[in-house]
């Protein structure tokens, strides 16, 4: 999965190094909840657990990782809003690849 420049995640998460090198690889934490490009359709976004990712997921882009449900919807709430409403970000925005920090 490759990592999206506009990535939304929660506080509480250690995004680290190691993570992000481990998720743009294809090894997902289990238990987080991935709010990614949809992998057929590229105008849709969808919401994953982390234990149901695999490798049909590598060309999609990650936008928002949470530990519940909860939040990782407002994550997505607030996306739509920007992207519908407010009209601040675009789709081909939220593709745009994270330069490498590692």
């Amino acid at each position: 999965m490759k990592i999206s420049a506009r990535v939304q995640i929660q506080k509480k998460i250690k995004f680290l190094r190691k993570m992000r090198k481990n998720i743009s690889k294809g090894r997902y934490p289990k238990g987080l909840y991935f709010l990614c490009t949809a992998r057929d359709n590229v105008q849709t976004l969808e919401i994953i657990q982390g234990k149901f990712l695999n490798e049909s997921y590598d060309e999609c882009y990650l936008i928002g990782l949470a530990k519940s449900k909860k939040i990782i919807l407002e994550y997505l709430v607030n996306i739509i809003d920007e992207i519908y409403n407010k009209g601040t970000v675009s789709l081909k925005q939220l593709k745009e690849k994270e330069r490498s920090l590692w």
